[in-house]
């Protein structure tokens, strides 16, 4: 897994993607996809503004691990989504190219008739201390910005899958992640 701390850097120079921006002349949404991690590539003229501007070297900006983390869901295939099924994310871990475990949450959801809020509860149902040791490799911050992330846009998709006619938003939380410690957190979707 190969991840830029752009997020982290700024934060802790309390640099604002906005600032920065201007500053370098390179486009709000571009960082902001980079910080995020969101971005498939960068091109050397924009890893090289950043660098300077931040004045550090390629060193301190990527994060690498021989730990990759890739994520599926049970509804990833639109014409196998059942709404009466609850959904699960998958956490397939492999090091070095070679898988080396996977990890089911299967969620709970909530939605109360006279409420617009949709709630995710995640548990881990097959969690091994192997899971735990690859995991341990990587840093919590890495693993809950990439996670955090990744999930966001699994459960954007799962609620525009049931097309809820009045929901606002949703709730995702998580009493047992295992490898990290998520507290829950809201978005705003447009349903």
């Amino acid at each position: 897994m190969l991840l830029n701390r752009l997020a982290e850097l700024l934060a802790q120079r309390k640099i604002k993607i906005s600032r920065m921006s201007v500053e370098t002349s390179l486009s709000r949404t571009t960082l902001t996809s980079l910080s995020q991690n969101n971005s498939q590539r960068a091109d050397f003229d924009t890893l090289n503004t950043i660098l300077n501007y931040l004045k550090i070297t390629p060193e301190e900006f990527f994060y690498y691990s021989p730990i990759d983390i890739d994520i599926k869901s049970s509804f990833d295939e639109e014409d196998s989504f059942n709404i009466f099924e609850e959904p699960s994310i998958f956490l397939f871990i492999s090091k070095y190219g070679v898988n080396v475990g996977t990890i089911e949450y299967t969620a709970v959801v909530s939605k109360k008739e006279d409420e617009s809020t949709i709630k995710f509860n995640f548990e881990s149902t097959d969690f091994g201390q192997n899971d735990i040791d690859f995991l341990s490799e990587i840093p919590t911050y890495i693993l809950d910005t990439f996670f955090k992330s990744k999930v966001i846009k699994k459960l954007d998709k799962y609620v525009d899958l049931m097309n809820p006619p009045s929901s606002s938003k949703y709730i995702f939380s998580s009493t047992n992640f295992g490898f990290l410690t998520v507290n829950p957190f809201y978005t705003d979707s447009p349903f």
